[in-house]
């Protein structure tokens, strides 16, 4: 069995990139473009428990095989977004694919990493 030890979320356009990075001690975010900001704090039980929960979901060794539901992205039409998850045998990641319209397997993983990033006072 795969333990998880730490999620990385990445969206990125021509202004601003926001990256995401949570593991059971620690979440940051990073935003950068006119809003720009950083933030670090201790990861909740809840919100980790939460993020753990919804990757049982995925297949995480699959995730480079994901289909791509659009690529807006690929001509700058839609910021992109790629997700990392690090497991005790390796890190795996998807392709990128427009952020606001991710694989329908990840939308409620991303959700909540946006809400954990709101909760977090941005």
């Amino acid at each position: 069995m795969n333990t998880i030890e730490a999620v990385h979320y990445e969206s990125y356009g021509r202004r601003s990139t926001f990256v995401f990075n949570i593991d059971p001690q620690k979440t940051t975010v990073k935003k950068t473009g006119l809003d720009a900001y950083e933030i670090e704090g201790k990861t909740t039980e809840a919100d980790w428990n939460d993020i753990v929960s919804l990757l049982s979901k995925i297949d995480i060794p699959n995730l480079e095989n994901i289909e791509i539901p659009s690529t807006l992205h690929a001509s700058d039409r839609a910021p992109s977004g790629q997700l990392s998850i690090q497991v005790n045998n390796g890190t795996y990641s998807t392709q990128t694919f427009d952020d606001n319209n991710p694989p329908e397997n990840l939308v409620k993983l991303i959700d909540r990493i946006y809400a954990i990033s709101d909760k977090m006072g941005r």
